[in-house]
Order: structure tokens, then C-alpha cells, then sequence
């Protein structure tokens, strides 16, 4: 029981790493575009902006199988 509580809280801690590396991406991205437009400046985020704008999917196949493998357990 511990190795499945240990496993399942090393995937947690992926998971949170990987979200928090995403926010803080796009964090910048956007930081940098409100700073480059009111200093009417290109910059590469402008090309980013599209993708910025859509909604992200966090790998929903990924935790499916995860949840999957823990189920079959």
C-alpha cells in the first residue's frame, strides 16, 4: 500500500510541476506582450498569441491511462 501512496504522490508532484510550468509560461508571454504593446515594440510572443489564447488540454489521454493502470492494480 505505501508504494501505490508513494507512486501516486511522485505523479502528483509531476502533474503540479508540469501545470506550474505551463502557468508560468504564459505568465511571461503575456507580461511581455502587455509590456511590448504599450512600448509599440514586436516581439516574438506576438506569434504566440494565438496559441496563448486556446484552451489547453492537459494530456487528458495521459491521466486516463494512469488512472487505468491504477485501477488494474
Amino acid at each position: 500500500m505505501r508504494k501505490c501512496s508513494y507512486e501516486s504522490r511522485e505523479r502528483r508532484a509531476e502533474l503540479d510541476l508540469q501545470i506550474s510550468l505551463l502557468n508560468e509560461h504564459e505568465s511571461t508571454r503575456l507580461i511581455e506582450t502587455a509590456l511590448t504593446e504599450r512600448l509599440k515594440v514586436p516581439t516574438p510572443a506576438d506569434d504566440e498569441l494565438p496559441q496563448l489564447a486556446q484552451n489547453v488540454d492537459p494530456q487528458a489521454s495521459q491521466i486516463e491511462r494512469i488512472s487505468e493502470n491504477q485501477t488494474k492494480r
